[in-house]
């Protein structure tokens, strides 16, 4: 598979007076992609990007729901701003096999007798995404709740999902799902200030772990 066979390099890397690095502190020299996306080891994506060029990254950010402006090699580690909705709907094509949906926030609009006014219509943007690397994507993300950053957010059943913090902790996400449910949870301080010790394996993970337990009783 794609993501098995190929390798990257996870060693300290500086972009002008940029240094990405891992959550840990620790680099681990060459890897494949798929132990890369299972641990978020930043400096490989930022390898990728200096490898390929900013270009086939936005357009498949775009097809997702998710568009972005070139912030140079930072975007791959999500220094654009999107929000939850918008990030839980791309996650939502890869739990439908590569097909795309377009997220709202109402399911319907209703007058005060009740009677519905407005409703969203039309399902998505149709397929984003090749079913086999979708799937393969799928099974690595399963295996983050396994032996990766998102190990708190391990249920009894099938999952996958994804871990993630911005710089200094601002931000702290966890967005998963089931063959249920696509939920995303986010953490973060009003005034975007730093947050103490909250990463995204660590409370929003849990977050969603509990949310999906009962979600799923």
């Amino acid at each position: 598979m794609l993501f098995r066979s190929t390798m990257a390099d996870d060693a300290p890397i500086t972009i002008k007076s940029w240094s990405p690095r891992n959550a840990d502190g620790r680099f681990r020299g060459i890897v494949s992609l798929r132990t890369a996306l299972i641990h978020s080891l930043n400096t490989v994506p930022v390898r990728i990007y200096q490898q390929i060029g900013a270009e086939p990254i936005l357009a498949m950010c775009a097809r997702f729901g998710i568009p972005q402006d070139d912030e140079g090699p930072s975007v791959v580690l999500g220094a654009g701003s999107v929000t939850l909705l918008d990030l839980t709907a791309a996650y939502a094509a890869l739990a439908n096999g590569g097909v795309g949906v377009w997220p709202h926030g109402l399911d319907s609009v209703r007058d005060r007798d009740g009677r519905i006014v407005d409703k969203p219509s039309g399902g998505g943007p149709g397929r984003v995404a090749d079913a086999d690397t979708t799937a393969e994507v799928v099974r690595i993300l399963a295996q983050v709740l396994v032996e990766g950053t998102g190990r708190n957010a391990r249920l009894p059943i099938p999952a996958a999902g994804k871990t993630g913090t911005t710089q200094d902790g601002r931000d702290a996400w966890f967005v998963g799902f089931t063959d249920r449910y696509v939920v995303g949870v986010w953490l973060g301080n009003d005034d975007n200030s730093p947050m103490e010790k909250v990463g995204g394996g660590t409370l929003p993970a849990r977050i969603w772990r509990d949310v999906m337990t009962d979600l799923h009783r």
